[in-house]
């Protein structure tokens, strides 16, 4: 693996049910930067849930979850990152539209962030091991949005709220 994708953005995507709580959630590595290219531990995460209230996935956010000892800096350096991919997502719902499911609004947010590698979770409930999960590239978003799209129709299927 060559030095520039070792040090690049990357994503992992998976879901899981645990407590009554159906989350499915892709998270950015590498993506908040100190000064001089400094990587903090923090990780930004785009998410939503599932929940027997609802017939499709709500809450559809992108989030940082710092490491258990955030300084300053690594907020800053967070802050910064949201608030590029922010700007980023604002331009593609310009262009595009809302993001209908949240395959299409993680599929921006790996634009919004610049992941250079994509590893999604096999199967709903299993780990996102990138060690053994081939990674997509951005270029192949229908494959991204596939694989991701079956990990929340999984979510969909077995938590959402069902017809009556």
């Amino acid at each position: 693996m060559s030095n520039e994708l070792k040090k690049s953005v990357r994503a992992r995507a998976s879901a899981k049910h645990e407590c009554g709580v159906t989350e499915i959630r892709v998270e950015f590595d590498r993506s908040v930067l100190g000064a001089y290219q400094y990587e903090f531990n923090g990780v930004i995460v785009a998410r939503c849930f599932v929940s027997d209230s609802y017939a499709t996935p709500y809450g559809f956010l992108l989030a940082f979850h710092p490491s258990w000892y955030a300084e300053l800096d690594e907020m800053r350096a967070a802050t910064k990152k949201l608030e590029a991919m922010h700007r980023s997502m604002e331009k593609q719902r310009k262009a595009l539209g809302e993001s209908a499911t949240f395959s299409e609004f993680a599929r921006r947010a790996m634009i919004a962030a610049g992941a250079k590698e994509i590893f999604v979770a096999p199967v709903f409930g299993k780990a996102c091991r990138v060690d053994e999960i081939a990674p997509l590239g951005p270029k192949q978003g229908a494959e991204i949005l596939h694989a991701i799209g079956s990990l929340e129709s999984k979510a969909i299927e077995l938590y959402a709220k069902k017809a009556a």
